[in-house]
């Protein structure tokens, strides 16, 4: 589920970032949404570029598993909240079991144009020379 936000499709997965092993949340955003609504939501959010470090202290963003076992990431910004909604599965449980080992801050990643996400796609996706991504760190709400 997602509110105030561009339709994505979201694939809970660990990736290499900065040298360590991350617990990334990737949104695969359908070639049928408009570039500029995307634009405006990772400018309004503060993603970087691929090549860039996205810094946790720099961002607004939170993520929290709920009572029920939902996993809900909320973007924070001046104008609007967003949030993501992942359902409770045992995918998304021992995701979030990973992140929280982790330190609890997770990566947050847009993949302009991914109408089929897997985690295959994304890994090529994120491959020297592999296109175009965004990122953000998200704290784990306290």
């Amino acid at each position: 589920m997602t509110e105030n936000m561009p339709a994505v499709i979201g694939l809970p997965i660990a990736l290499e970032l900065s040298g360590l092993m991350t617990a990334v949340l990737a949104l695969a955003v359908p070639s049928t949404v408009p570039r500029d609504e995307l634009d405006a939501f990772i400018v309004r959010h503060g993603f970087v570029p691929r090549g860039r470090t996205a810094r946790v202290h720099a961002s607004r963003t939170r993520w929290a598993v709920k009572p029920d076992g939902r996993l809900v990431f909320t973007f924070n910004a001046e104008e609007e909240e967003a949030r993501f909604e992942m359902p409770n599965e045992p995918e998304i449980q021992a995701w979030a079991t990973f992140a929280i080992g982790g330190g609890g801050t997770a990566g947050v990643m847009i993949l302009p144009e991914m109408d089929a996400p897997t985690a295959a796609a994304v890994a090529l996706r994120t491959a020297m020379g592999g296109g175009e991504y965004w990122l953000l760190s998200a704290a784990l709400a306290t």
